[in-house]
């Protein structure tokens, strides 16, 4: 999805915004999936990117309100508001739980062999 919303910011930089309207509708159908897998995809891997890409231009994220619906629209204010007052990756991820004290992941931390909530792929 983060490639999807590099794409999306080209179009609209290039001028051809009604082509970047699909991109958002995908993101809008992923929120409202009930797999928290595509939820993620499109909060993190397409929202996250645009906002950040957007941050970094002259036209800002606000260009892109245009193109929200309203499980977008959650969803960019959740992202939004880990982000407030963050100044790197590592911060918001420690104030979330991400991340423990020592910089480590969390499941990386907590995981034992026999854990059902990580699964590694099986060595052959």
């Amino acid at each position: 999805m983060g490639e999807l919303a590099a794409h999306a910011i080209d179009l609209f930089e290039a001028g051809d915004v009604e082509d970047v309207r699909p991109a958002f509708h995908l993101a809008e159908l992923f929120l409202a999936s009930t797999l928290e897998a595509e939820r993620d995809a499109a909060a993190l891997g397409f929202l996250e990117t645009i906002q950040n890409i957007a941050s970094h231009r002259t036209y800002g994220m606000a260009a892109f309100e245009q193109f929200l619906g309203a499980e977008s629209q959650v969803a960019l204010a959740k992202l939004m508001e880990v982000w407030r007052g963050k100044a790197s990756l590592a911060e918001a991820n420690f104030s979330e739980g991400v991340v423990g004290e020592r910089g480590k992941p969390r499941v990386a931390q907590n995981h034992r062999a026999n854990d059902s909530r990580v699964a590694f792929p099986q060595k052959s």
